[in-house]
């Protein structure tokens, strides 16, 4: 399951917890559990988002400088 996914259940999982009729401190603590839980998610898909918007930023520059490498580079003869 995509973190995505996740992140949006444990949302859904928060909004019915007081329809539950679980006793007030089961609340709480799954409330804590699941804000930690939504924290640290979260955290992790900007981060994995970052990485990856990095990691196509220098292939994109990677493939520029080879591109322009190739058509400044000149091209060596040996004259005899």
């Amino acid at each position: 399951m995509s973190t995505n996914r996740v992140i949006f259940t444990i949302g859904i999982l928060i909004l019915a917890v007081p329809l539950t009729g679980f006793p007030r401190m089961w609340d709480e603590v799954f409330l804590i559990v699941a804000g930690i839980a939504l924290i640290l998610l979260s955290s992790i898909n900007i981060w994995q988002r970052s990485i990856v918007k990095r990691l196509q930023f220098h292939s994109k520059q990677q493939i520029n400088q080879d591109s322009t490498n190739e058509e400044v580079a000149p091209s060596y003869t040996s004259e005899e």
